[in-house]
């Protein structure tokens, strides 16, 4: 055993056309530590995604985006060595929820923060969390 700590993905990536919502999701992960990178459309989340994958704790996504679905972006995603987790967001309604929530977790907007902490608290595991977030209250 080499003695390093093991590194877990500390990185969150927002995707959503709205970049009021990029701006309070990305505010409410930094005051716990994490990083955030945001994407508006399927386009700027694939080429991010290609190059942040390894450093992703989870994927935070609106299901109707500009380029078209969350869904469609998620499931059509290259193969990678380990599942990142994903968050949907939507704005629209039961009905795109209920469709998404089979399948994935689903926040429906608008929410509170604290109802998005309970959600990531149990979609990034324990080891992959920042250990200065666990007692922060919104």
């Amino acid at each position: 055993m080499t003695g390093k700590t093991p590194r877990f993905p500390q990185t969150v990536l927002v995707v959503d056309g709205e970049e009021v919502i990029q701006q309070t999701i990305g505010s409410m992960l930094k005051q716990l530590g994490y990083c955030v990178l945001n994407a508006a459309d399927i386009p700027q989340a694939n080429e991010v995604f290609i190059h942040h994958a390894w450093d992703l704790a989870l994927l935070v996504v609106e299901i109707s985006l500009p380029t078209g679905s969350g869904l469609d972006f998620v499931n059509r995603l290259p193969p990678q060595p380990r599942r990142v987790p994903v968050l949907f967001l939507t704005a629209m309604g039961r009905w795109e929820a209920n469709t998404v929530r089979n399948l994935f977790p689903v926040l429906e907007k608008p929410f509170r923060a604290g109802a998005f902490n309970a959600i990531l608290k149990t979609l990034v595991p324990a080891e992959a969390r920042i250990p200065s977030a666990e007692g922060l209250r919104f």
